[in-house]
């Protein structure tokens, strides 16, 4: 099963629509009560919050968490495009062909035997770095846990940081594959969490990553040029291998 947490973006479903039709029909897509007849009248299956359940993208995760059968629970963010790196130059892609996602998820499924938590690679930056994986790092936009992974998603921006952050704390390691890449069709889009303050909310996470994980998160000022409209925002910088190597100390 595929999950796709989702909201305000009914009929722009860029992850869906780009996969093949055997993934197509592993997709659920999790959505507040309020949305779900939408869905549900397109031909979609669907997970629905309940009526009063807490909102946002955190409490989503969980609630696929509490609600998953699968051991290995793949969660997918709703405006993904993805490439297969070239055989012939590394440092490039191209697009996915359908054998690319049977070799995708397949190596989700093999990688989630080994691992409590992991992703696949970010197009960003993708160039640089060519080796087949990459361990105790950033991962999110296309997750994949263990559902006994010991740790919980918490109601913020940052939710997948902290997720990874609670996991190589405890000396959990993560994967990253970087056989693919995911992109965004772009920030800030209608749907999803542009109808709130979003530069605001995303600073006020900053700041509580960093009190939560004061030894291995910086928050920052960034310029950045294309994402969010440009412009300075608060950020983050994380250790993620010095996180890890303290949780395996601890462990």
């Amino acid at each position: 099963m595929i999950y796709i947490p989702t909201y305000g973006r009914v009929d722009r479903q860029v992850t869906f629509e780009n996969l093949p039709t055997q993934y197509q029909e592993m997709c659920t897509f999790v959505v507040y009560h309020e949305e779900a007849h939408h869905h549900v009248e397109r031909g979609r299956k669907v997970l629905a919050l309940p009526p009063g359940h807490d909102r946002g993208i955190g409490n989503k995760r969980e609630y696929i968490r509490k609600r998953a059968t699968e051991n290995i629970i793949v969660m997918l963010d709703d405006d993904l495009v993805f490439a297969a790196r070239r055989e012939d130059d590394p440092t490039k892609f191209r697009t996915m062909e359908p054998a690319d996602y049977e070799r995708m998820f397949h190596s989700i499924e093999v990688a989630g035997g080994d691992y409590m938590h992991g992703a696949i690679a970010m197009r960003e930056g993708g160039n640089r770095n060519t080796a087949d994986s990459m361990v105790n790092t950033r991962a999110l936009r296309a997750h994949f846990i263990r559902r006994d992974a010991p740790a919980q998603y918490w109601d913020n921006y940052m939710e997948d940081f902290h997720f990874t952050l609670q996991l190589l704390t405890q000396g959990w390691p993560n994967i990253v594959l970087n056989a693919w890449v995911s992109n965004q069709s772009g920030s800030n889009k209608e749907g999803g969490c542009n109808e709130e303050d979003r530069m605001v909310k995303h600073a006020a996470a900053a700041h509580e990553l960093h009190a939560a994980f004061p030894d291995y998160v910086t928050v920052v000022e960034k310029e950045t040029k294309g994402a969010w409209g440009g412009g300075k925002r608060t950020d983050v910088r994380i250790q993620w291998k010095r996180a890890y190597a303290a949780g395996m100390n601890r462990r």
